[in-house]
Parts: structure tokens; sequence; C-alpha cells
């Protein structure tokens, strides 16, 4: 399960050709397809990342999406991508394994239960972490530099960290 958004703002968002990419390559390793999900007003956001996917990811973009729909596709899922945003707490409550991809935030106000989570992000830039709903520099480059490679490896350690 990918839920690509952030209701704080931009500067939480990830590329959504990034997050295909690092969807594609979970499924090259696992053989499993992504299902897209985001909140209201992200239906453009869930498309994007679909479309942009290879492996024909699943968007939930034309589907009613709550609150109650979204605890339940995380429960089943084998691993949630995610951005800086709340579905990962779902993800923690139901000991699912989940890779957070975070921006300007920092990240030891938002570890939990790491032992089947990890953040990933991009280190030693002098403007991070910022803690702003946009980008002041207006490069992004907390997001944009940030390479779905590495995404896709932490889900690899993640979910050999979870097998039973």
């Amino acid at each position: 399960v990918a839920c690509p958004g952030a209701a704080y703002g931009a500067a939480k968002l990830w590329p959504p050709a990034a997050m295909a990419r690092a969807l594609d390559l979970v499924h090259e390793r696992h053989g499993w397809r992504a299902v897209v999900t985001g909140g209201p007003g992200e239906e453009p956001l869930v498309e994007a990342v679909a479309r942009a996917a290879r492996h024909g990811a699943l968007s939930l973009a034309g589907r009613v999406r709550d609150l109650e729909a979204l605890k339940a596709l995380v429960r089943g899922a084998h691993l949630l991508l995610v951005g800086d945003s709340g579905p990962r707490w779902y993800a923690a409550a139901f000991d699912v394994p989940c890779v957070t991809v975070m921006g300007p935030n920092f990240p030891e106000l938002t570890a939990s239960s790491l032992e089947r989570r990890e953040l990933v992000r991009v280190e030693g830039l002098e403007c991070s972490p910022c803690l702003e709903r946009t980008c002041p520099l207006g490069h992004h480059r907390c997001m944009t530099e940030l390479a779905p490679e590495r995404v896709a490896e932490a889900a690899g350690r993640v979910l050999a960290r979870a097998a039973p």
C-alpha cells in the first residue's frame, strides 16, 4: 500500500515518479502489486503515482476513501510506503512493516516502533529540517534528492526484520 500525500503541505511530498519507481522496485523483488490511496483532495496525486508505476499499480482515487477503509487496507498490507503523514501510525498500530519518506521534519520527534519501520531521508542539508509547509528556498532538495532505490532497500530491511 502506498500513501503519497501529506496534508501538512507540499514540502512533505515526494515526487510521484519517485514514489512510483520505489513501488516498481518493491514489485520487482516481491511481485506485489501496489495499491495507491490518499485522503480527500489527493486524487490527482494518487492517480499520478499509479500512472507512473510500470507494474500496474491500482489507484483508489475514484473510490470511497475514509479512515475505516484506510485502517482495513493498511492492516492487510504486506508493506506501507508512506510520506511523513498519518497513515504510518496505522502501520505502527497494526504492526505492518512501513517505510516513511521524510523531508522537512525532525525524525527524532516522529520515530515509533522502529523494529518494523524505517525513515528514509536526505542527510546533511544545511536547510533541513526546516519544518515549513513549502520549501522556503524553492529547491525541495530534501525530497527531490531522495533516491527510490534507498527507499526500496529500506523496504527490504523492514520486511526481513518482520519475517517470522
